[in-house]
């Protein structure tokens, strides 16, 4: 994940650019990895302190897997929003993220939002 974020976004502080030194990692891998973490996190007990990196990590697969390409955290639930505008619990991860905000982050939203994003990209 981290060499494709490179190539897309980096920036060569001298020399060629990270597009010429990186190769191309295939989106379905990066899919893949993305399919088994969630995964991962749908098996095990909820834990609230992380969720919202499931969240945020969440979105930002969906929007690799509609537009194939990367973004921050916070670009990758807005764009969501645009489209689930209903998702609470995306909109509460960004409160929580750009507002300082402590609202609660119910387990149950975080698991369907998981789901919707699984399902997706079946």
């Amino acid at each position: 994940m981290e060499y494709s974020v490179c190539r897309q976004h980096g920036v060569a502080l001298v020399g060629p650019d990270p597009a010429e030194l990186i190769g191309e990692v295939p989106t379905e891998w990066l899919l893949e990895v993305g399919a088994t973490q969630l995964k991962e996190w749908q098996a095990r007990e909820f834990e609230p302190m992380y969720g919202d990196l499931m969240v945020f990590t969440a979105c930002r697969i969906w929007r690799l897997a509609t537009e194939g390409r990367h973004c921050s955290k916070t670009a990758a639930a807005e764009w969501v929003l645009t489209r689930q505008p209903a998702l609470n619990v995306v909109r509460a991860a960004v409160e929580r993220r750009t507002q300082d905000s402590d609202v609660d982050l119910r387990e149950e939203q975080v698991r369907a939002l998981l789901a919707m994003v699984l399902d997706q990209l079946a």
